[in-house]
Parts: C-alpha cells; sequence; structure tokens
C-alpha cells in the first residue's frame, strides 16, 4: 500500500523487560516462536513472544555471519534455537517453533528442516498477492525433498504488521520491543 512506520515511532516503544536482568520473558508471553532469513553470508534471526490476543513481545535478534553453503553457520544457528529463556515467573521456555525462509538457499532449507521437523521447524515461501490469508498449510510434504513447506502471503502479512504497529496502547495486537543492542534503527 505503500504506508510505513517511522523508526522514531517505533523506538518510542522500546521497554525494559527486566531491570535486573534477572529474567528473559515478560508476564504475557505465552508461546516462543522463531523467523529466519537465510543470505548468501548470514542467517537473521528473531525469537518472538506471543500473548493473548495478538500481543507480541520481540525477545531476541541475532545474526550468524557466515557462508550458508557451510555448515557451521548451521550448527550455530541450531544451537541457537534450542535456547533457553527464563520467564518472569521463573519458568524455563524453549521456542515452540520456526519458520525459515527457504526462497534462498532452498535445498540447503529444506534440508536443515527435514532433519528437525520433530522441533517444529519449517521451511517458509514468501508469495505475493491479495485474498489469500496469511498462511497456507501444507496439505502433504514437498514431494521432492518431504519437507512441509508453508506459504506465506507477504502482502497480507505485510498489512497486518504495519497495522499492529500503529497500535499504540499496549494490549492485544499490540508490538513490544526491548531496550537492547541488537534492535537498531535498521
Amino acid at each position: 500500500t505503500g504506508k510505513s512506520i517511522s523508526y522514531k515511532f517505533i523506538k518510542k516503544r522500546k521497554e525494559p523487560y527486566s531491570l535486573d536482568g534477572s529474567f528473559d520473558i515478560p508476564h504475557g508471553v505465552y508461546v516462543l516462536t522463531a523467523g529466519a532469513d537465510v543470505q548468501d553470508d548470514r542467517i537473521e534471526c528473531e525469537v518472538l513472544g506471543h500473548g493473548i490476543n495478538g500481543e507480541t513481545w520481540s525477545i531476541e535478534y541475532k545474526v550468524f555471519s557466515g557462508d550458508t553453503e557451510q555448515a557451521q553457520v548451521w550448527q550455530e544457528f541450531d544451537l541457537f534455537l534450542m535456547k533457553q529463556y527464563r520467564h518472569q515467573s521463573g519458568v524455563l521456555m524453549n521456542i515452540s517453533g520456526a519458520g525459515i525462509d527457504s526462497g534462498h538457499r532452498s535445498k540447503i532449507v529444506y534440508a536443515f528442516c527435514r532433519d528437525r521437523e520433530y522441533r517444529r521447524l519449517f521451511p517458509v515461501k514468501g508469495k505475493g498477492g491479495w485474498g489469500q490469508g496469511n498462511i497456507k498449510r501444507p496439505m502433504h510434504p514437498h514431494k521432492d525433498y518431504g519437507v512441509w513447506l508453508i506459504t506465506v502471503w507477504v502482502d497480507e502479512l505485510k498489512l497486518s504488521l504495519y497495522s499492529r504497529l500503529r497500535t499504540e496502547i499496549p494490549g492485544p495486537q499490540y508490538c513490544h520491543f526491548p531496550y537492547s543492542p541488537e534492535y537498531t534503527e535498521e
């Protein structure tokens, strides 16, 4: 739609989740997921906490630098996805599932996810268009690679995200951001 959100507007939302560093996850978060983007020289990943009525908390953003055709960057990324986070209640939480963009290095992403399907790590393929909803769940595994490839309708998702970013009062559909050096203007 050509609409954008100013970083200054989002920067005002930054908040300390734990003033003393005793926990990673604030009250209101019930489940953690991760989303990752794969490029030639890095994997970028964000862990997101989900609460009720679409309220979210950005928990951690990490970049894994290295040639994504090599195993080392994938090993580091894999270990990260197994990390545990301390909830404000004291409970340790794991990432419950992850979507990994398979638009680049598709075969490598498929192999990575296929071997970790039991951890709910799924390849995701973005497509443009309207009127499809946000996500299309696969009816069967990919015929050539045996993975459950999830299709996301990026135009619909971006519209939803921009709408949520305009929500100004914490609660339903609000997006929280942490005071953290990883959350830069970029």
